[in-house]
């Protein structure tokens, strides 16, 4: 297991898969796609393997987040896997990048913000950056330089790339959809996007949601946070 770059096909245990913020280009995942895995995986449907990368002893997730959400839905214990051995932490990033910006659950234009600059603080060349988060080279600056606001209060959410602060209401971009230099086509998915996430984040959606994560049974019931906003809600109902 010491050669880089070879492929070992295995069932990992998934409380042992690290999904670590710095090197998974995603901000969460969405429930109603690993949930409709997880239906699909009972119909007898066939996914392909995850792919993790094995760095310093621990597994790292490089693809399929929402097929271990769907592992824990159907409260299975291992899933099949794909281990990579040898990659730097840069090369994970990039290759998670690769692997998730258009395929699946595409990554969202905000994730791959992050991502452009994350990579840019590294070093990458512009070009490279361009094809791996697939934004034409002569937008790329300006893609990575825009601003999320929030819509109800106001507040820098992200800037340059850098998520400043999580919110769970929906959010706008306030700066960039109008702009020439951005392009329309990039000025137009901003705009879907933000309308997506909008909707997505409709009284009715969110309770269809949480009563799914109900009868799931994939509340956290051991964490003080969780247990203290139940009891809140039990209150405002």
């Amino acid at each position: 297991m010491g050669r880089k770059g070879v492929i070992i096909n295995r069932l990992i245990d998934i409380s042992k898969i690290i999904v670590d913020e710095e090197l998974y280009p995603r901000d969460n995942w969405n429930f109603q796609t690993s949930y409709g895995y997880s239906q699909a995986m009972l119909a007898g449907a066939k996914f392909p393997s995850i792919v993790v990368a094995l760095n310093n002893g621990k597994y790292y997730l490089v693809d399929g987040r929402h097929r271990i959400e769907a592992i824990r839905i159907l409260k299975h214990k291992e899933i099949s896997a794909e281990v990579v051995v040898g990659w730097s932490r840069q090369r994970i990033f990039e290759e998670a990048i690769k692997r998730n910006v258009s395929h699946g659950k595409a990554l969202t234009v905000h994730e791959k913000r992050v991502a452009a600059l994350k990579l840019r603080n590294w070093n990458y060349d512009p070009k490279k950056i361009s094809e791996l988060v697939q934004v034409p080279l002569d937008k790329l600056e300006n893609f990575v330089a825009q601003r999320l606001v929030n819509s109800i209060t106001g507040e820098v959410i992200a800037e340059g790339g850098r998520k400043i602060e999580s919110h769970v209401v929906p959010m706008i971009v306030k700066s960039g959809i109008k702009n020439a230099t951005l392009g329309s086509d990039w000025g137009t998915q901003v705009l879907q996007e933000t309308q997506h996430s909008i909707y997505a984040g409709s009284q009715l959606s969110l309770l269809r949601q949480l009563i799914k994560i109900i009868k799931a049974g994939l509340l956290d019931t051991k964490n003080k946070e969780v247990n203290k906003l139940v009891e809140e809600l039990k209150e405002l109902i």
